[in-house]
Protein backbone atom coordinates (compact mmCIF):
# COMPACT_ATOMS: atom_id res chain seq x y z
CA UNK A 1 0.00 0.00 0.00
CA UNK A 2 1.42 3.40 -1.14
CA UNK A 3 0.23 6.69 0.37
CA UNK A 4 0.40 8.53 -3.05
CA UNK A 5 -1.14 12.08 -2.02
CA UNK A 6 -2.43 13.67 1.11
CA UNK A 7 -4.16 17.24 1.68
CA UNK A 8 -5.82 18.77 4.27
CA UNK A 9 -7.82 22.11 4.86
CA UNK A 10 -8.04 23.77 8.07
CA UNK A 11 -8.31 27.85 8.96
CA UNK A 12 -8.53 28.94 12.69
CA UNK A 13 -11.84 30.81 11.54
CA UNK A 14 -13.73 27.62 11.04
CA UNK A 15 -14.41 25.11 13.04
CA UNK A 16 -14.36 22.26 10.50
CA UNK A 17 -10.85 20.71 8.53
CA UNK A 18 -11.07 18.68 5.41
CA UNK A 19 -8.49 16.49 4.28
CA UNK A 20 -8.07 13.46 1.22
CA UNK A 21 -5.91 11.16 1.12
CA UNK A 22 -4.88 9.26 -2.11
CA UNK A 23 -3.42 4.85 -1.42
CA UNK A 24 -2.48 2.80 -4.18
CA UNK A 25 -3.03 -0.67 -2.86
CA UNK A 26 -1.58 -3.46 -5.56
CA UNK A 27 -2.22 -6.86 -5.42
CA UNK A 28 -1.07 -10.58 -6.75
CA UNK A 29 -4.98 -12.02 -6.81
CA UNK A 30 -8.51 -10.49 -7.36
CA UNK A 31 -9.35 -12.10 -4.26
CA UNK A 32 -6.34 -10.36 -2.17
CA UNK A 33 -7.73 -7.19 -3.65
CA UNK A 34 -11.38 -7.74 -2.27
CA UNK A 35 -10.07 -8.62 0.87
CA UNK A 36 -7.42 -5.73 1.13
CA UNK A 37 -10.88 -3.16 0.26
CA UNK A 38 -12.52 -5.02 3.52
CA UNK A 39 -9.69 -4.65 5.84
CA UNK A 40 -9.58 -0.62 4.79
CA UNK A 41 -13.48 -0.46 5.37
CA UNK A 42 -13.12 -1.98 8.54
CA UNK A 43 -9.89 0.24 9.74
CA UNK A 44 -12.20 3.47 8.85
CA UNK A 45 -15.11 1.69 10.95
CA UNK A 46 -12.80 1.72 13.58
CA UNK A 47 -11.20 5.57 13.79
CA UNK A 48 -15.05 6.92 13.23
CA UNK A 49 -15.57 8.60 16.61
CA UNK A 50 -19.17 10.39 15.35
CA UNK A 51 -16.61 13.67 15.10
CA UNK A 52 -16.01 13.25 11.13
CA UNK A 53 -17.57 11.14 8.07
CA UNK A 54 -15.60 9.32 5.79
CA UNK A 55 -15.91 8.16 2.15
CA UNK A 56 -13.96 5.67 0.78
CA UNK A 57 -14.29 5.31 -3.26
CA UNK A 58 -11.89 3.50 -5.16
CA UNK A 59 -11.96 1.67 -8.38
CA UNK A 60 -9.30 -1.67 -9.91
CA UNK A 61 -7.64 0.30 -12.89
CA UNK A 62 -5.51 -3.02 -14.01
CA UNK A 63 -6.42 -6.66 -12.47
CA UNK A 64 -3.32 -8.36 -11.46
CA UNK A 65 -1.60 -10.66 -13.64
CA UNK A 66 -2.10 -13.72 -11.88
CA UNK A 67 -0.38 -17.23 -12.97
CA UNK A 68 -1.01 -20.07 -15.70
CA UNK A 69 0.85 -23.04 -17.10
CA UNK A 70 1.05 -20.59 -20.81
CA UNK A 71 3.11 -18.06 -19.21
CA UNK A 72 5.05 -20.80 -16.65
CA UNK A 73 5.92 -22.97 -20.30
CA UNK A 74 7.11 -20.13 -21.61
CA UNK A 75 8.97 -18.66 -19.11
CA UNK A 76 10.89 -22.07 -19.09
CA UNK A 77 11.64 -21.25 -22.50
CA UNK A 78 12.89 -17.43 -22.44
CA UNK A 79 15.19 -19.70 -18.94
CA UNK A 80 16.07 -22.14 -21.04
CA UNK A 81 17.44 -19.94 -24.19
CA UNK A 82 19.09 -17.28 -21.88
CA UNK A 83 20.86 -20.14 -20.43
CA UNK A 84 22.85 -21.27 -23.63
CA UNK A 85 23.24 -17.41 -24.02
CA UNK A 86 24.76 -16.80 -20.98
CA UNK A 87 22.06 -13.65 -20.28
CA UNK A 88 20.98 -13.18 -16.92
CA UNK A 89 17.30 -13.28 -16.60
CA UNK A 90 15.13 -13.24 -13.13
CA UNK A 91 11.41 -14.34 -12.39
CA UNK A 92 9.92 -11.18 -10.51
CA UNK A 93 6.41 -10.83 -9.84
CA UNK A 94 5.33 -7.21 -9.47
CA UNK A 95 3.49 -5.30 -7.77
CA UNK A 96 2.50 -2.52 -10.42
CA UNK A 97 0.66 -4.63 -13.34
CA UNK A 98 1.46 -3.22 -16.92
CA UNK A 99 -1.38 -2.76 -19.56
CA UNK A 100 -0.25 -6.54 -20.88
CA UNK A 101 -3.02 -7.42 -17.46
CA UNK A 102 -5.53 -6.88 -20.13
CA UNK A 103 -4.06 -9.37 -22.49
CA UNK A 104 -5.88 -12.50 -23.16
CA UNK A 105 -5.11 -14.71 -19.46
CA UNK A 106 -5.18 -18.34 -21.83
CA UNK A 107 -1.86 -17.09 -24.21
CA UNK A 108 1.10 -17.24 -22.52
CA UNK A 109 1.75 -13.12 -21.30
CA UNK A 110 5.29 -11.94 -20.83
CA UNK A 111 6.51 -9.01 -19.22
CA UNK A 112 10.08 -7.04 -18.90
CA UNK A 113 11.77 -8.34 -21.97
CA UNK A 114 13.26 -4.70 -22.91
CA UNK A 115 16.24 -3.55 -22.27
CA UNK A 116 17.61 -2.92 -18.44
CA UNK A 117 17.18 0.41 -17.20
CA UNK A 118 15.78 2.07 -14.27
CA UNK A 119 14.23 5.49 -13.11
CA UNK A 120 11.34 5.22 -14.88
CA UNK A 121 8.60 8.02 -15.79
CA UNK A 122 11.31 10.54 -14.71
CA UNK A 123 13.96 12.90 -16.67
CA UNK A 124 16.38 10.56 -15.59
CA UNK A 125 15.34 7.48 -16.68
CA UNK A 126 18.27 5.52 -18.43
CA UNK A 127 18.80 2.13 -20.03
CA UNK A 128 21.98 0.07 -20.49
CA UNK A 129 22.84 -0.06 -24.02
CA UNK A 130 24.24 -3.60 -22.97
CA UNK A 131 21.20 -4.89 -22.28
CA UNK A 132 19.46 -3.58 -26.08
CA UNK A 133 22.04 -6.13 -27.73
CA UNK A 134 21.38 -8.71 -25.37
CA UNK A 135 17.66 -8.69 -25.67
CA UNK A 136 17.69 -8.46 -29.42
CA UNK A 137 19.22 -11.16 -29.61
CA UNK A 138 17.40 -12.81 -26.86
CA UNK A 139 14.08 -12.00 -28.64
CA UNK A 140 14.95 -13.31 -32.22
CA UNK A 141 16.39 -16.63 -30.67
CA UNK A 142 12.82 -16.54 -29.40
CA UNK A 143 10.57 -16.06 -31.91
CA UNK A 144 12.79 -18.44 -34.19
CA UNK A 145 12.15 -21.00 -31.18
CA UNK A 146 8.56 -20.70 -31.21
CA UNK A 147 8.18 -20.11 -35.03
CA UNK A 148 9.37 -24.01 -35.24
CA UNK A 149 6.90 -24.69 -33.12
CA UNK A 150 4.00 -24.01 -34.84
Amino acid sequence: MTLNDVMVKSNVASRFTHGEATVSVRFSSAAKGESTGKKIEQLVKKTKNGKGRYLISGSIRRPPMEPSRHTDQLFALIKDICSTLDIRVIEEHRTSSADICFADPTKPRIDGLGPVGDAPHNDREYILKHSLIERIILLAVLIEKLRRRS
